[in-house]
């Protein structure tokens, strides 16, 4: 039932997103702090009557459909100035419970309603409803990246042509780029994609991503501050055995590398590194810049030697 919602940000507590299902016959609710996934669901009509009567008092004459209706209008049309609002309610004493609460003002009446979620322990809704998603989002960005970056190159080469002595006399003039209808043409490339995809191959295309890897150790530097970390090498030859061990799961583009890095750091701990290793800035930001290459080298013999996994049974159906 919640399987194609999108999530979306709890308005007034963006700690938490919530997805949700709305007819006449009841509804479901899935919240998620993307460490733990609580739920509710509620289609028993005798169920519905006691918390309408519990709830929105005001609006019981007019029956269930249509306090249903009220409260799916209530959660479509949410943004930033939506005066519906919502609060967050948990209990350190009872961690498996989860009450969100929406309500808002119309027709001059208090219009509410308690969603009464509890924790649910099928690790699988996780991966389904959470993490597969966007690993295949993360994965289809990263290819339309890299189409626009064709295109890009191709008109870029283009121009340089017309604007070149030698240009060609009534060349014609480059059709203008159109985003949205790009956008159009790779959801319909993505979705074809998508049919013949298997869990074994999709798996190891992800997970054997060296750009996913390197993002996946900036991000967990983020998340687990406090973990510790290989010690930083301290003469030249460890620096150089160092980046070389890291070229087999660095990134190809940079994204992590140290020229990277060092774009984002102050001059005062430049100076520090290059004080602390006994060189100039110059002196380290070359050794840097000699470091990437040699990620760069090690990580394109790696990718061309990469395996074609197996198909095997089917992720989509």
């Amino acid at each position: 039932m919640l399987e194609h919602v999108v999530w979306k940000p709890v308005p007034g507590n963006q700690s938490y997103a919530f997805k949700f299902n709305v007819d006449e016959a009841g509804y479901a609710v899935m919240v998620t702090d993307m460490h733990h996934i609580w739920s509710c669901e509620c289609r028993d009509q005798d169920d519905l009557r006691d918390a309408m009567h519990t709830y929105a008092r005001a609006f019981e004459p007019n029956g269930v459909k249509a306090v249903m209706n009220r409260l799916k209008a209530s959660l479509l049309t949410l943004d930033g100035t939506d005066p519906t609002h919502f609060s967050v309610y948990t209990s350190p004493h009872d961690p498996a419970r989860l009450l969100l609460e929406a309500h808002r003002i119309t027709s001059g009446l208090t219009f509410k309603w308690h969603f009464e979620c509890r924790i649910t322990n099928e690790k699988h809704l996780h991966y389904t409803h959470v993490a597969a998603p966007h690993m295949l989002m993360l994965d289809e960005y990263e290819r339309r990246i890299k189409v626009l970056a064709t295109v890009i190159k191709s008109r870029d080469h283009k121009i340089r042509n017309l604007s070149d002595g030698s240009t060609i006399p009534h060349a014609p003039r480059l059709a203008v780029f159109s985003l949205d209808e790009f956008d159009k043409e790779q959801d319909q490339v993505f979705i074809n994609s998508l049919r013949d995809m298997t869990f074994d191959t999709y798996t190891h295309q992800f997970l054997g991503n060296k750009k996913h890897e390197n993002m996946y150790k900036l991000a967990s530097k983020v998340i687990f501050p406090d973990a510790e970390t290989d010690p930083e090498p301290t003469d030249e030859t460890q620096v150089t055995e160092s980046a070389q061990r890291a070229a087999q799961t660095l990134d190809l583009t940079g994204i992590a590398s140290p020229n990277y890095l060092l774009s984002g750091s102050s001059n005062a701990g430049l100076t520090q590194q290059a004080g602390e290793q006994g060189l100039s800035k110059e002196e380290l930001k070359e050794r840097k810049r000699q470091e990437e290459l040699a990620r760069r080298e090690l990580c394109e013999d790696y990718l061309s030697q990469k395996p074609t996994p197996k198909k095997k049974r089917k992720l989509f159906k």
